[in-house]
């Protein structure tokens, strides 16, 4: 098999995808992205559970176009909603960055034998670019700055007196909202350059 051809983005590119998607498919009136119905009820994708998925072949979801199909660990999909809403949205940039690398992959085993023929550096930017994605869409860009900027009007500093405890309490705040966890979120908060502006205001 040759080696795959695989397209990367930089992250302007990616937030401009990210905004494309939003526009068409996310209710903006709404903080959280209903990622599960968005690729189901308009994708027209399956979700299936696959028991010990990140057991015994190591990963946490595996994503077949060709099926309109993503399997999602079973103890992830029923127990952590906020790393299951995560792992949804990289699936789905992975459809939208790298559908013709997957396009002709029936099986678990299909998407194996590409991954065999990439470079372990080629799969990390590969991967760096779907997290970016992800991260973007279920965090866009003008909701989250605005939401960030209105949890930092509403912290009193005489009791919230640190830099640290500020952006703390925003981003733990940010993630209720969003319904996201607190990884991503922090990474997406500084992404966005919210700990300088913020800061500075």
């Amino acid at each position: 098999m040759c080696k795959p051809k695989i397209q990367f983005y930089d992250i302007p590119t990616l937030e401009s995808l990210a905004g494309e998607f939003l526009s068409q498919f996310h209710d903006k009136k709404k903080l959280e992205v209903d990622i599960e119905y968005i690729l189901e009820g308009k994708l027209r994708y399956t979700i299936l559970p696959f028991s010990s998925l990140a057991e015994f072949h190591g990963i946490e979801a595996a994503v077949l176009p060709k099926r309109k199909t993503i399997y999602v660990d079973q103890y992830l999909m029923d127990y952590k909603e906020r790393k299951y809403r995560f792992t949804l949205a990289e699936e789905l940039s992975h459809i939208i960055l790298h559908k013709e690398l997957y396009a002709e992959c029936s099986d678990i085993d299909d998407m194996y034998n590409i991954y065999e023929n990439i470079s372990a550096e080629d799969y990390h930017r590969m991967d760096r670019n779907a997290k970016y994605l992800a991260s973007a869409i279920l965090l866009p860009a003008d909701a989250f700055k605005k939401r960030a900027i209105e949890i930092y009007e509403q912290i009193d500093r005489k009791k919230v007196k640190t830099n640290e405890k500020i952006i703390y309490k925003i981003v733990t705040q940010l993630t209720e909202d969003f319904n996201l966890g607190d990884y991503p979120t922090a990474i997406r908060f500084g992404n966005l350059g919210l700990h300088h502006q913020l800061i500075s205001l």
